[in-house]
């Protein structure tokens, strides 16, 4: 049972950063669509811990690239700047999606014996 405690409570520190510690308020669709996001780090990461770190740290630094490059003053449209994640997404899934076979008892409800 400690997994899913440490999954919830890794959750839950998450959300609190998001609303307190980067917009120092809660504001509606904050997230941004950054949920398919992780799904597409786990199917891109091919369903293992440290592929899954690897395309995170990925994508997290292409976020991190559009706001820098915005605050330097480049001259791209910012709207092309905040698309860069999810086109790369978008890439990552292509390259690594015939490869990504997702786990046998995904969905499959737990029935204890």
């Amino acid at each position: 049972m400690l997994p899913w405690v440490f999954g919830g409570v890794m959750a839950g520190l998450a959300g609190a950063f998001l609303s307190v510690g980067q917009a120092a308020r809660f504001v509606p669709e904050m997230t941004n669509g950054r949920g398919w996001l992780a799904i597409i780090i786990v199917i891109a990461g091919l369903w293992r811990p440290y592929p899954i770190l690897v395309a995170a740290l990925v994508f997290s630094f292409l976020d991190a690239l559009q706001l820098q490059i915005q605050g330097i003053g480049i001259a791209i449209p910012y709207h092309y700047m905040l698309m860069m994640p999810y086109v790369a997404a978008i890439v990552a899934l292509m390259i690594r999606r015939s490869r990504a076979s997702a786990p046998a008892m995904l969905g499959v409800p737990y029935a204890r014996e």
